[in-house]
């Protein structure tokens, strides 16, 4: 996963602006629909992912939420709510 950097002096109130939508959302929103039926396929054994799927890569995942995209964000949210449920491993 790709981490985007934002300049930390930079402030926005979100309640004044309009969402910042992404340009490349068609391309992201097929990889994020890929991933998500992925992680709740019930041809996916979670002992096998769970080498893809480790801490590391939620850590990167989380920092994904940092997208100015509400569509963005929507489907992370969606698919760490299943990746919790899915893989208990990564509870703790």
């Amino acid at each position: 996963l790709q981490t985007r950097n934002k300049d930390p002096l930079v402030f926005s109130d979100p309640e004044e602006e309009e969402p910042s939508l992404e340009r490349a959302w068609p391309h992201l929103q097929i990889v994020y629909e890929f991933f998500l039926r992925f992680v709740v396929s019930n041809d996916v054994d979670p002992k096998i992912a769970k080498r893809f799927v480790d801490q590391n890569f939620m850590l990167k995942l989380l920092e994904l939420f940092d997208s100015e995209d509400p569509r963005e964000r929507d489907y992370l949210k969606t698919i760490l709510h299943r990746i919790y449920g899915k893989f208990m491993a990564l509870r703790s």
